[in-house]
């Protein structure tokens, strides 16, 4: 037996029906897109405060040093870079590839980069950061940046407004730092500027006096051993 299909003037058509689906997979890809970008901007985001933190962590440790110094310095405490002292010492906050670049430059010209070919207070930079001069120099007070960079899903985060200034090989999984707006600095979202000179180190007490006889004054305490 044949069934007749009753038709309804109150139901949709297949064009009606084509239309709505149309329209309801537009929403959803839109909500889509709009989660996948909201993941990526907290996601860059969180990595950007952690490359700060990195930074201003190498920045606090340049000045640590050089308190009591003769001449400033920013070589870093492995003798290499600071990037591979942040790897030595299992300090980096980032979980993806991270790379961190000093550029060390003299304050009143900043043309002249500071030096690594000397030992003491005259190698003022390690030579794997940024435009290290082989000659020695005593600068001072000198120019320090600190730029942090990493890559995110296959993308290079830190730069300047010409574009990303650090490279990245998967092959060796290392940075190579670029000057990408040629202005003689590594630059970086997460970038850290200040002048450092030599802070004097903390006071100590002189011994009290003591007078002829050996004694001290009234009032005072000898040091032991007198």
């Amino acid at each position: 037996m044949w069934w007749k299909l009753k038709q309804d003037p109150n139901g949709f058509t297949i064009m009606e029906l084509m239309l709505g689906a149309a329209v309801l997979l537009i929403a959803v890809a839109a909500l889509l897109g709009a989660y996948l970008g909201r993941s990526y901007l907290n996601e860059n985001a969180k990595n950007l405060n952690r490359s700060m933190y990195d930074a201003r962590r190498v920045m606090e440790t340049i000045r640590q040093q050089n308190i009591g110094c003769t001449v400033p310095t920013v070589a870093a405490p492995s003798g290499t870079s600071w990037n591979a002292w942040m790897v030595s010492q299992s300090l980096r906050t980032l979980t993806i590839p991270e790379s961190i670049v000093v550029t060390c430059q003299n304050s009143q010209n900043p043309a002249q980069y500071c030096g690594s070919g000397a030992v003491g207070h005259a190698a003022q930079v390690s030579s794997a950061e940024w435009s290290a001069t082989v000659a020695t120099t005593s600068y001072d007070p000198i120019r320090v940046t600190v730029a942090v960079s990493c890559r995110q899903n296959g993308r290079v985060i830190g730069g300047s407004t010409s574009g990303p200034e650090a490279t990245y090989k998967t092959t060796t999984g290392a940075f190579a730092p670029l000057d990408a707006n040629a202005n003689g600095v590594i630059d970086s979202q997460a970038m850290l500027t200040t002048l450092i000179t030599c802070r004097p180190g903390p006071a100590t007490s002189a011994p009290p006096p003591t007078t002829a006889g050996g004694t001290s004054p009234p009032g005072t305490t000898a040091p032991p051993g007198t």
